[in-house]
C-alpha cells in the first residue's frame, strides 16, 4: 500500500488480489479514504516499484507497475541501472534510500530533495527496502495511556 493523503494505492500482485482490494476499500471508505489499484509486475510489492517522496512527486520504476494509475503526480524515474531504487521512505522532509543507489541519490539531490542513505545490502538480497524495514509512529498522537501491556 502507498498512502498519499486520503488516497491509498494498493498493488495487485501475486500477494494481493481484487478480493483483498475490495475488502480494504470497504473498510477504508468509512474513514473517507479513496482506494485505487495498481497492477504490479516483476516485483513483490507496490513500494518496490514506487514511493511518495513529497512535493507531489512519486519516485518510480515504470517497468514494474502500471504508472497510468499514478497520473496527477509528478513521476520521477529511477535510473535504469538502479531498478530497485524506487523503494524510498519519506520522513518529514528527508527521503531515505539505500546507500547502494548513488545515481538515484544524485537525481534526488539535483531536484532539491534532502536525502539520507542507509546500508541495506543484506536485506536487499530478498527485495527488502527502506519501507519494508520501517515502522513510523507519530509521537504527537501516541499517549502512554493508549499503550497497553500484553500481560
Amino acid at each position: 500500500m502507498l498512502r498519499i493523503g486520503r488516497l491509498v494505492f494498493v498493488g495487485l500482485s501475486q500477494r494481493t488480489n481484487r478480493e483483498a482490494l475490495s475488502q480494504l476499500r470497504g473498510v477504508l471508505r468509512a474513514f473517507d479514504y479513496e482506494v485505487q489499484s495498481v497492477d504490479v509486475r516483476d516485483c513483490l510489492h507496490l513500494k518496490s516499484a514506487c514511493s511518495y517522496i513529497g512535493n507531489d512527486t512519486i519516485l518510480i520504476n515504470r517497468s514494474w507497475i502500471d504508472a497510468e494509475r499514478l497520473r496527477g503526480f509528478q513521476l520521477l524515474d529511477v535510473p535504469g541501472e538502479e531498478p530497485a531504487a524506487a523503494n524510498a521512505l519519506l520522513l518529514k522532509d528527508v527521503v531515505i534510500i539505500p546507500a547502494s543507489f548513488p545515481k538515484t541519490r544524485a537525481l534526488l539531490e539535483q531536484r532539491g530533495f534532502r536525502v539520507r542513505t542507509i546500508d541495506l545490502s543484506e536485506l536487499q538480497k530478498a527485495e527488502a527496502g527502506v519501507t519494508c524495514t520501517s515502522l513510523i509512529f507519530n509521537h504527537e498522537t501516541m499517549h502512554a495511556s493508549s499503550i497497553r501491556s500484553p500481560i
